[in-house]
């Protein structure tokens, strides 16, 4: 029988499952995911970036969090959780993450500048505030990053000298086309496509010969720089091994590197995983990866998750559940002709039953469609219709939380990891 079992292995899930660990060391805590929910991550924790009708970013996030509205968690859960959580997840991180109380701003994909609180150590010499000359650099098989593009915007936005370039290397290529990047440079061939195989391969003619991948990068790189003190690059510089080939780049070509996240699957969302799972394991949580079949009730409480693993069925029993799913884009919430719905405790989502009110014709408004969730009370219980908890023991955490739109206020990843907090030091207390 476990103390707490978390139901979603995304970023608000791990952050219950360590919170509830840290907070009783003794507790059998069990994270149940699908195995991919942090692909949809970019890694970076936006706590708050912007407030309602305004144009500028926020500057320093907690200052202005009094300002939400009443039904936002940081609100319903109050500032010290807030500052709590961010402490927690700065430990659990450590030199792997740079940021603080102020947002930093770092470049997208797309030739935006984003405010962002919390960012992985591997884009911190990418902040827009250092006004050193900036070289973008570009991979011709990764069309998702236009990097002569990004040079032109990002230059007529800021006040050095950006530029772009684009490079090619001789490796073989397999989709998704960042994983592979990844791996090649992490030194891994496992899963690269050679000349004999049936899947399609994306190679140049070698012009040279090097004795590794990442070889060939640094040296092709030197060829591209000239005075530029910060080279700029799709956030693909490894998986398993980010931090060193970033390293070696920057100590061979005597420049600062940064990363810019490039689009699903994201791999500093999936570097993060990576450490918290490391985090998790040292504090003997398990993480298990199954599809959810069902649950058993008792009354208004949760006994069991039923679940397929391996081709087998299985149970998991505990005295706490977490939910952690996510929303409609990580199936956290699904929909169809009739309307949303919450799939694995069927938890309550308002939402009007005419479709044509979920969404309004400026595709870049605010959209209704992005506030749907469950409704929660101040202890994060899912309620029914009736506003009464679905039942005792099941608490919702992250992005699957109705009644505000995260994305245009930044604050997605920064609610999961405050209310995975909350949820999970609660639910072990609780039990």
């Amino acid at each position: 029988m476990n103390d707490l079992v978390v139901v979603g292995g995304g970023l608000g899930g791990y952050v219950a499952a360590l919170s509830a660990a840290r907070e009783r060391p003794d507790s059998a805590v069990t994270v149940l995911t699908r195995g991919d929910e942090f692909a949809h991550l970019t890694g970076t924790i936006d706590v708050l970036g912007y407030m309602a009708d305004e144009r500028w970013p926020v500057v320093t996030p907690e200052r202005r969090m009094g300002e939400l509205p009443e039904n936002h968690p940081y609100i319903r859960l109050g500032e010290g959780c807030v500052t709590e959580a961010l402490s927690l997840f700065d430990d659990v991180t450590g030199d792997h993450y740079a940021g603080g109380e102020t947002n930093a701003l770092l470049m997208t994909p797309t030739g935006r500048i984003t405010p962002t609180s919390r960012y992985p150590a591997g884009m911190a010499g990418g902040l827009v505030s250092d006004t050193r000359e900036t070289l973008l650099v570009g991979f011709q098989e990764l069309s998702a990053f236009d990097a002569y593009y990004l040079a032109d915007t990002f230059d007529d936005q800021l006040p050095y000298a950006v530029t772009g370039e684009s490079i090619s290397l001789d490796i073989a290529l397999s989709e998704p086309l960042s994983e592979s990047f990844a791996s090649a440079l992490d030194g891994d061939d496992s899963d690269r496509v050679r000349p004999e195989d049936d899947q399609p391969a994306t190679r140049k003619p070698p012009e040279r010969t090097f004795d590794s991948p990442l070889e060939e990068l640094v040296e092709t790189l030197r060829e591209k720089l000239d005075v530029e003190q910060r080279l700029g690059l799709p956030a693909v510089l490894g998986l398993d091994d980010h931090r060193r080939i970033r390293e070696t780049i920057e100590e061979q070509l005597s420049v600062d590197v940064f990363e810019i996240p490039i689009g699903h699957p994201h791999l500093g969302g999936m570097r993060l995983e990576r450490l918290l799972a490391d985090r998790l394991a040292a504090h003997d949580v398990s993480i298990e990866s199954v599809s959810i079949d069902g649950f058993e009730h008792r009354g208004d409480r949760i006994q069991r998750i039923e679940c397929e693993q391996d081709g087998e069925s299985v149970t998991y029993s505990g005295h706490e559940f977490v939910l952690a799913t996510g929303g409609l884009e990580t199936g956290g919430l699904v929909s169809d002709q009739t309307g949303v719905f919450e799939p694995v405790f069927d938890c309550h989502v308002p939402h009007p039953d005419d479709r044509t009110e979920w969404s309004v014709r400026a595709p870049l408004d605010d959209q209704p469609f992005a506030s749907f969730g469950v409704l929660v009370d101040d202890q994060l219980r899912p309620l029914t219709e009736r506003d009464t908890p679905e039942f005792a023991n099941l608490q919702a955490v992250g992005p699957l939380l109705g009644g505000t739109n995260f994305a245009t206020q930044k604050s997605r990843s920064g609610v999961a990891v405050v209310t995975g907090y909350v949820a999970g030091r609660t639910a072990i207390q609780d039990e």
